[in-house]
């Protein structure tokens, strides 16, 4: 029995625990919303308040931000510590946006830092080979 192979699972769309796929859900619509934010947001506020050149340095800044929220998307599916990291760092800062963005956030963290979640990205850090596939 000593000759036995590591049993590390590879996290894959198929096998990801329900929680991170509803996490990656989530994040896949906070991306889209961020991407339509600056065509809406002249309508959203007044215009009298947005500076000229703030409406194009504002889509930037979104479609760089809804970028970076689907690649955590893709790698919470992936695993990878790296991805937890980042995870992590967005949730902290969106502990910011009070009241929905607090809640919200705080349930993410408590998630991400439950046993058994932080427990599936360090393993998939460790284990460069897969087996059991």
């Amino acid at each position: 029995m000593d000759d036995e192979k590591p049993t590390f699972r590879r996290i894959t769309e198929k096998n990801a625990p329900q929680g991170i796929k509803i996490l990656s859900a989530l994040y896949i619509l906070n991306g889209i919303w961020i991407l339509i934010f600056p065509f809406a947001q002249p309508f959203l506020l007044d215009w009298k308040e947005i500076p000229i050149l703030g409406i194009p340095i504002t889509g930037i800044l979104c479609w760089i931000v809804a970028l970076i929220y689907f690649g955590i998307a893709v790698g919470l599916l992936k695993g990878g510590p790296l991805v937890w990291v980042i995870t992590v760092i967005f949730a902290f800062i969106g502990l910011l946006f009070w009241p929905l963005g607090t809640i919200l956030n705080i349930i993410v963290l408590m998630y991400l830092f439950s046993p058994g979640i932080r427990k599936l990205y360090r393993e998939r850090s460790k284990a460069a080979p897969t087996y059991g596939d």
